[in-house]
C-alpha cells in the first residue's frame, strides 16, 4: 500500500528590518470600527475606522465600506490559510441590490469586524510582506507617521523660542519677552476611501 507524505507549507521568507518597524508600528495601534452612515454610493453603509496609537495617543479616522474590509480578508486567507481564528463578518446578498441592512445585522458585523481587525493586528509576524503592506496601508499608517513628523516640527519651533527667549534674557535684562510660537497647520488626509482626521 503506498503512503503518501502529507506536503509540509512551505516556509515563509524572514521579514526585513524595514517590515519588521512596519509590524511593531501596527502593533501599538489600536483599532475601533463604528458603523457611520449610508454612502452617497447606493445608500451602503459605511464604517468609521477610528486608529489610536497607544503610546502617543494621536488618532486618525478613515471611512469605508465593507467591501474594503472584505478585499483585506481575502488577501490574508489567501496568504496565511488557517491563520485567523475569528469569523468575518457575512455578506448579505440582499444589500448589493440595494436592500437595508436592520439594525441588528449591523450591529453584528461591527462587533464581528472589531474582532477580525483585532485578531488580525496580533499576527502580523506570522504573514509575508505582501499582507503586512496592505494592512498598513488599509490602516492608514501613513497618515500617522504624517502626524509624527508634523507634531516633530511643532516640538523643534518650540525649542527654537525657548532659545531665543533664555538669549534675550542673558546680559542683565530683567524683562521677559514674550516668544510667540506658531502652530503646525494639520496636513489635509485625502486618502480615496473617505474622510481621514488626525487629532
Amino acid at each position: 500500500m503506498l503512503r503518501f507524505k502529507k506536503k509540509e507549507p512551505e516556509p515563509k521568507e524572514p521579514l526585513s528590518a524595514e517590515l519588521l518597524a512596519v509590524i511593531q508600528q501596527l502593533g501599538e495601534l489600536e483599532a475601533v470600527i463604528t458603523t457611520t452612515k449610508e454612502s452617497k454610493n447606493a445608500g451602503h453603509p459605511e464604517y468609521k475606522l477610528t486608529v489610536t496609537d497607544k503610546k502617543t495617543l494621536q488618532s486618525y479616522e478613515v471611512a469605508d465600506r465593507f467591501d474594503a474590509f472584505r478585499k483585506v480578508k481575502a488577501v490574508v486567507e489567501k496568504e496565511s490559510k488557517g491563520l485567523m481564528v475569528a469569523v468575518f463578518p457575512k455578506t448579505f446578498a440582499k444589500s448589493s441590490v440595494g436592500v437595508k441592512l436592520s439594525k441588528s445585522e449591523l450591529a453584528a458585523r461591527e462587533t464581528g469586524l472589531n474582532a477580525y481587525i483585532a485578531e488580525m493586528l496580533t499576527k502580523l509576524e506570522q504573514m509575508n510582506e505582501k499582507e503586512v503592506r496592505l494592512i498598513a496601508d488599509f490602516m492608514g499608517l501613513k497618515h500617522l507617521n504624517v502626524a509624527s513628523k508634523t507634531a516633530g516640527r511643532a516640538a523643534k519651533k518650540i525649542e527654537q523660542a525657548f532659545i531665543a527667549k533664555r538669549s534675550s534674557q542673558q546680559g542683565g535684562a530683567t524683562k521677559s519677552e514674550e516668544v510667540k510660537v506658531e502652530g503646525v497647520e494639520q496636513p489635509a488626509m485625502a486618502h480615496g476611501r473617505g474622510c481621514c482626521t488626525i487629532s
